[in-house]
């Protein structure tokens, strides 16, 4: 084999990309959709700062993009945003929050304050996953996706563990074990336990 002296350059490893943080035009639903390949250590804090807008402070080692209601609150972390959505009245509950976690293995941890029947959405995608959703109104609907995910959620909510050997902790409604060696515990009140 000939060479002529110059090595190549090895490649850049790809980097992953920032998750998008942005309320909708309505002000009413906060979405956020991390970035691919990224591996997540996401702390959520919902409350209510006037009794009718809702402030999320979302914390990660990632970086994260502020769009549309969101700001870095300080200009020098890049990883945390503050935003603000806004309530209606309304005689049913509708989401407020919309996180898809991307395909990495991330843990969340959702504390919600709220006190109030606004309902938070979480997928967790593929990759191993654990999330811990606390609040004296939780009111949750997770999807486990890929994985071997632990899930803990509290009251009035929904948790799916889907494919993988799941474990699911919760004093809501319903846990959903899906494919896979899943262990499910409930809390008191007549809950619904279902396991492929």
């Amino acid at each position: 084999m000939l060479s002529d002296g110059v090595s190549a350059a090895p490649s850049a490893a790809p980097s992953a990309s920032a998750g998008a943080v942005e309320v909708s035009d309505n002000g009413r639903e906060l979405t956020f959709t991390v970035g691919a390949g990224q591996a997540n250590e996401l702390e959520i804090s919902e409350t209510f700062v006037n009794g009718t807008d809702i402030e999320f402070v979302i914390d990660d080692v990632a970086p994260l993009t502020p769009g549309n209601g969101c700001a870095h609150p300080d200009a020098s972390d890049a990883t945390r945003v503050t935003c603000t959505v806004v309530t209606v009245d309304s005689q049913s509950p509708y989401r407020v929050l919309a996180l898809d976690s991307g395909d990495g293995d991330g843990t969340v941890t959702v504390d919600n304050s709220t006190d109030a029947f606004f309902t938070d959405s979480f997928s967790l995608g593929a990759g191993n996953d654990e999330l811990t959703s606390t609040g004296s109104v939780d009111s949750s609907g997770v999807s486990g996706g890929d994985g071997d995910d632990t899930l803990t959620v509290g009251p009035a909510s929904i948790a799916r563990g889907d494919a993988g050997d799941d474990t699911i902790r919760t004093t809501g409604d319903v846990a959903e074990g899906g494919p896979g060696k899943d262990v499910l515990s409930g809390g008191p009140g007549e809950d619904a336990e279902q396991q492929d």
